[in-house]
């Protein structure tokens, strides 16, 4: 749209992959390929009307941009990593509270004020994911197999060695699959992605029944003995390979966001070279590091006391995730968002069928699929600790949970929605014909559909809680319509949603 919009001065290019904008002439437009995606992404070109930016001015500016970017994100870090666990020390305090009052009015407030704080916290912690996973995943490009190209350099870098790196980066192999991957269509990547989770829902779950509830007498025609044998297998040993995998994996994710939030504060944009590459050695350093002390926590320290460190590493989970599955357009994202909220329904109301009987070997406790599989890791079944769950917990007990999923798909909207309010800008910027240093790309926090989406889920979280049954429940079905009523409704009253629908 932008493009059409000024046809002859000049053309916008959204440098989505570095998180800004510029202006170039038409002559030096690259050509694009499907879905409007740009082909390559070369470094950042500003030109004025005049043409009298040297290449030193053009250095300067991207770095200057570069800055005020990082600048933007750190106090978000510092209320992910610090202050969201810094307020869970309220809720032992109001339980004590409630405990030493021998006034039945005031414990009665003291009980429901905290009843009410835990579900906000659990909420806030959300949509605090939801926002950031969102700001993170702008900066990556369009195309799949760019984007995991981009992600995977940023995921191993420091993790293995450069050789293996670069081959698992710029490899013939490697770059055909990321070409590969880059012919697949957004539609198409919008219907395998409910599909894909829900086969690693029901692979989960059927895991899961083999390490405890798989009666060898419910399967007929095998050798009983034989199935026994695999039980035991899976109970055994499998715990500890799947312990194994999770902690590496949230080493390697939780490594990234705490090496970003470093950067956020220690990027200036005027070191040479040399400097930064020394610099940036030392930050994945100090990520890799404190990483890898937080996962050792999660798995050894008590419950009670470490949750909140748990839910920063889920919260660095949920926002690489969200990184990687991103799609280009609005239409696809709706279509995507449609696909999991049935996933989610299916999962929670419709796959009851599925279950053992009750009494075969246990009581069967929970209802559905997907309740098992998050009771999984609530009930102490498994003797190391599981990711996946943002959650409160009182006196070592989870009292308030949501899942992952929660969070990684709605940032699907809120990413689009932070690339729209980013095109807006360059938008606005192309047509007050202001090139100057400080008002050519200045990218402030974005508004309109990005707060749109934010208020959106606030909205679906506070109907989980009116329409709350007491029991598991689909939390999409409530999240996603409300982002998108509301973002179709701020398009509407801003007389964009013909441009929203096609964008």
């Amino acid at each position: 749209g932008l493009h059409n919009k000024y046809p002859l001065q000049t053309k916008i290019r959204t440098e989505l992959s570095l998180g800004r904008c510029s202006i170039i002439s038409r002559e030096n437009t690259e050509k694009r390929n499907y879905n409007g995606m740009v082909a390559k992404q070369p470094r950042l070109q500003l030109k004025s009307k005049s043409n009298e930016d040297t290449e030193d001015t053009a250095i300067r500016k991207e770095s200057s941009i570069t800055t005020r970017i990082s600048a933007i994100s750190s106090w978000r870090y510092i209320w992910l990593v610090a202050a969201l666990p810094a307020l869970s020390v309220v809720f032992p305090m109001l339980v004590d509270a409630a405990q030493q009052t021998t006034v039945p009015e005031d414990r009665r407030f003291i009980i429901i004020f905290y009843l009410i704080l835990k579900r906000i916290y659990l909420y806030v912690s959300a949509l605090t994911v939801v926002d950031m996973a969102a700001r993170r995943a702008s900066a990556l490009p369009l195309g799949l197999g760019q984007r995991l190209q981009q992600l995977n350099e940023e995921l191993l870098s420091n993790i293995i060695g450069k050789q293996q790196l670069q081959e698992l980066s710029q490899g013939e192999a490697a770059q055909e699959a990321y070409k590969s991957l880059d012919r697949v269509e957004g539609k198409d990547q919008a219907l395998i992605l409910p599909l894909f989770l829900g086969t690693l829902l029901l692979g989960s779950f059927y895991v899961l029944q083999l390490q405890t509830v798989l009666d060898p007498s419910l399967v007929s025609g095998a050798d009983p003995a034989l199935l026994s044998s695999v039980k035991d297998l899976f109970k055994y040993i499998g715990p500890y390979w799947t312990a194994f995998t999770n902690a590496a994996v949230c080493i390697i994710f939780t490594r990234a966001e705490f090496e970003a939030a470093i950067r956020s504060f220690t990027d200036s944009g005027k070191q040479s070279e040399e400097i930064k590459d020394t610099t940036a050695d030392i930050t994945a350093g100090i990520a890799l590091l404190l990483s890898s002390l937080a996962v050792f926590g999660c798995y050894a320290g008590p419950q009670s006391v470490v949750w909140p460190v748990r839910n920063v590493v889920n919260s660095c989970l949920a926002i690489t995730v969200a990184r990687a599955i991103q799609l280009p357009k609005f239409a696809y994202v709706v279509a995507a968002l449609g696909g999991l909220v049935l996933y989610d329904i299916i999962g929670v109301y419709g796959s009851s069928f599925l279950l053992p009987p009750a009494g075969a070997t246990e009581p069967a406790v929970a209802t559905s699929v997907m309740e098992t599989v998050a009771r999984s890791k609530l009930d102490g079944s498994s003797p190391f600790w599981q990711p996946g769950l943002l959650s409160v917990v009182i006196n070592g007990k989870t009292t308030d949970a949501l899942g992952l999923g929660d969070t990684v798909f709605p940032a699907l909207l809120a990413g689009w929605a932070m690339r729209h309010d980013r095109e807006e800008k360059c938008n606005d910027e192309a047509s007050s014909n202001n090139d100057s240093e400080e008002n050519i790309i200045d990218l402030p926090q974005p508004s309109w559909y990005l707060q749109s989406c934010l208020g959106g889920y606030a909205m679906g979280c506070f109907l989980q809680e009116v329409f709350n049954t007491g029991n598991g429940q689909p939390a999409l079905l409530f999240l996603i319509p409300s982002m998108l009523i509301v973002v179709l409704g701020t398009a509407t009253v801003r007389g964009e949603l013909s441009n929203v629908l096609r964008s």
